[in-house]
């Protein structure tokens, strides 16, 4: 072969290999992932824990374990018995900001409720004692500020306030009435933030709101305190079998958009309905993000016992999962996300691809045009991405949306996508991300 040609030869070899640096890859490169065989720690959904008997004396002691036992979401009872005919001191909603501040060090969030009492036996129970409307009114006007600076670190809040438990019956003050609980509701809609959904306890007042179209019932979502614990979950639903079918259908509906979340309880213990194939398919029904870990323990053991506890903790809420990755020769990354959770994710996070490109500098991109709430259960869908020369070697992250937790890993959501060293896919747990090449 001629000199001229054989240099000619080597020149494009040079240019090829110059142009294949450029993204790596002479063609498409497609890579899939392994699943997490586990639950995926994210917050706001899961199993939720309880605390102690009052949120307003809680320390630091009381919640520093609980993500190490595998929950984001614990249960927060402010317990307001000695304010029933006094407005709350200072003292005390300062005390609720240190509480709230103990759970944001421990990486944690709040499923908030307010009660005037908290019956522990029959007795207690029929003498349980609530607050005027008057005053009620009060306390929401002073809570709103309060739970406004630490929206951050709340899940949901549970409407509270009526009869016993704050559950909405057996009110002393008349609270428990149409008009009394549409007047709760309507003020809790007014004062608290209007990014805060409230949940109520019984269905049929819920549908009466959507009915009259009460202003911003759309956040109000339910909270089934009974769950799976009889044919009408000990009264939540109708005793008529026909009305109990146009209810649940109706709750299930509602779900879709608001958060949905309970406990199970043994109010009726012959007609528990603890078997795997009925939290299966009412957890879907109902998008649950969310039940008691503690209670009724009768149905986490029998979960346990049948092999579905797994499944249901994996399920509950959202589970995001990255299915395939493909880069193109032309530097267009295409990166497919699947929710195999229950319900959509509660915050409408952003989706933040990195990259680092050839010469050493880290590049950064949001994906699509739409939140995370865009997963219905279910759903896959597929981002597109066209991006500078690159390395190959990405990560991905859907941090708080909230700025004083953005750039807290433990608020970000865990892909459940298992890792796999040999293909440098792999969870950096101190910066909230999952990092892949392509």
């Amino acid at each position: 072969m001629p000199t001229v040609s054989r240099y000619i030869l080597i020149v494009l070899a040079v240019l090829v290999a110059a142009l294949d640096s450029s993204s790596g890859f002479a063609a498409d490169r497609n890579v899939s992932f392994s699943p997490l065989n586990r639950d995926a720690l994210s917050p706001e959904r899961g199993f939720y824990r309880g605390i102690n008997d009052d949120f307003s004396k809680t320390s630091i002691d009381n919640v520093d374990y609980i993500r190490s036992e595998g929950s984001t979401v614990v249960y927060a009872l402010v317990r307001l018995d000695p304010f029933r005919a006094k407005v709350l001191p200072a003292d005390f909603l300062s005390r609720l900001d240190l509480s709230f501040a103990h759970v944001r060090k421990s990486g944690l969030k709040v499923v908030l409720r307010f009660a005037y009492n908290y019956p522990q036996n029959e007795r207690d129970y029929l003498d349980a004692k609530d607050a005027s409307l008057a005053m009620v009114k009060t306390h929401i006007a002073q809570l709103a500020p309060v739970v406004a600076r630490n929206r951050d670190v709340i899940v949901v809040m549970q409407a509270g306030f009526i009869g016993a438990w704050g559950e909405g019956h057996t009110s002393s003050n008349g609270l428990d009435t149409a008009s009394g609980k549409r007047a709760v509701i309507s003020e809790l809609l007014a004062k608290m933030p209007a990014s805060l959904q409230i949940l109520w306890r019984y269905p049929a007042d819920l549908f009466k709101w959507h009915d009259a179209k009460i202003a911003s019932v759309s956040r109000v979502g339910l909270h089934n305190d009974c769950f799976l614990s009889s044919p009408t979950d000990v009264g939540t639903y109708s005793e008529n079998a026909a009305t109990r079918a146009t209810e649940r259908s109706k709750a299930a509906a509602i779900s879709r958009s608001t958060y949905y979340m309970g406990e199970t309880c043994g109010a009726e213990p012959d007609a528990i309905r603890s078997d795997c194939s009925t939290i299966e398919a009412e957890g879907k029904t109902f998008n649950v993000s969310s039940l008691n870990r503690d209670y009724y323990e009768g149905f986490i053991s029998a979960w346990k016992a049948n092999g579905c506890y797994g499944t249901v903790e994996r399920s509950l809420g959202y589970r995001l999962r990255i299915e395939s990755a493909t880069l193109t020769e032309g530097n267009q990354l295409s990166i497919t996300i699947v929710n195999e959770g229950w319900a959509r994710p509660l915050l409408a996070r952003r989706l933040a691809l990195s990259w680092r490109t050839r010469d050493g500098t880290n590049r950064k991109t949001i994906l699509g045009r739409n939140s995370v709430r865009a997963f219905a259960p279910g759903a896959r869908i597929t981002y597109r991405a066209q991006l500078s020369p690159n390395t190959g070697y990405f990560c991905i992250a859907a941090p708080d949306p909230h700025a004083r937790l953005a750039h807290d890993p433990r608020y970000a959501i865990r892909f459940a996508n298992a890792n796999v060293a040999a293909k440098g896919q792999v969870w950096e747990t101190a910066r909230g991300r999952f990092c892949f090449k392509v």
